[in-house]
């Protein structure tokens, strides 16, 4: 007995030495984002559902843009109260930006050509996607997209920046926002609003979503993680307050969450869970709804953007019931 207890003491020990030896990385282990399946709703408080209704009719479909693949949705209003819908697509020339353009939110038409090309194999936007427009304090549109670059048989994602003086005709800018505290610098998917006169950026951050500002909204600095496990977020102001959509894991699926701020820069630990309907009153599976966007209808009431599974569709859905406050 006394031999068996010695053998255990020194396995115990080992194993040990073994674990203290593992943790040699120069960053923190909780600010090095990997890719996980647990859920972000511990330690936040559930404060009940809202439902939504999808429209019958979607948006746009791949095939009727002649793509392979439509993705990731950002909708403005424009100068004119017209609203324009930019999106990723995809075809056998590559992945680029494109548009959509409505006089009401509902009825949308495809704007001819592209409005981010892609770049060669050597640009960091070999890929071009994932657009979020904003307008500048200056009058004029910009637009945060995620350019992907091929490196060693992966893709490195970063944030890259282009400006326009009619939402249409875009100038690509030598702008760049990383994030050094991700793994590969990882950084994509910018939603980014305007706080008394301050850029906030919401960004995906490998499993994260986080803050980042800016005094012009070209130069950022990384500000905090918002949610330790999300992606793909959007931030719209209803009346006095933001709300947050995005993509959270919470069991076994990705789930839309919704959060709700006063000042649009800090976030309370609670959330509401968004469930979709569609007209007969059949739940639509969380994972057929990927990559909200957010924009004000001219009556002020909200309108929510998604494309469906594989990027087949683009569709709209609106609230039945008013946002809690």
């Amino acid at each position: 007995m006394d031999k068996l207890f010695s053998v255990i003491t020194v396995i115990l020990i080992l194993l040990m030495l073994a674990g203290a030896t593992g943790c040699t990385s120069s960053v923190p282990t909780s600010q090095l984002s990997t890719p996980t399946t647990s859920t972000t709703t511990s330690g936040y408080e559930n404060l009940g559902t809202l439902y939504f209704l999808q429209d019958d009719k979607p948006v746009t479909t791949a095939s009727e843009m002649g793509m392979l693949d439509i993705v990731g949705p950002t909708v403005l209003r424009l100068k004119d109260g017209k609203y324009r819908m930019y999106l990723q697509s995809h075809n056998q020339t590559g992945t680029n930006i494109v548009s959509l353009v409505s006089n009401d939110g509902s009825v949308w038409t495809a704007d001819p050509g592209i409005r981010i090309q892609h770049g060669s194999t050597s640009d960091m936007d070999y890929e071009a996607g994932e657009p979020g427009v904003f307008m500048g304090l200056d009058g004029k549109y910009y637009i945060a997209y995620t350019g992907r670059q091929p490196v060693n048989n992966n893709l490195f994602h970063k944030i890259l920046f282009a400006v326009s003086d009619n939402g249409l005709n875009w100038t690509k800018l030598d702008k760049v926002f990383s994030d050094a505290l991700n793994r590969n610098n990882f950084a994509a998917s910018a939603d980014i609003i305007t706080v008394n006169s301050t850029y906030i950026m919401y960004y995906t951050g490998g499993p994260n979503v986080l803050k980042a500002t800016s005094n012009d909204g070209l130069n950022w600095t990384r500000q905090s993680v918002i949610l330790d496990k999300g992606h793909d977020s959007t931030v719209v102001m209803v009346g006095n307050k933001y709300y947050m959509f995005t993509k959270v894991p919470l069991g076994n699926n990705d789930a839309i969450l919704m959060m709700v701020s006063s000042d649009g820069l800090n976030w309370p630990k609670s959330y509401y869970r968004i469930v979709v309907k569609d007209a007969s009153g059949a739940e639509i599976p969380d994972s057929n709804l990927e990559d909200p966007a957010t924009a004000i209808m001219a009556d002020g009431s909200l309108r929510l953007y998604f494309n469906t599974m594989g990027g087949t569709s683009i569709v709209s859905v609106r609230p039945t019931e008013s946002l809690p406050e």
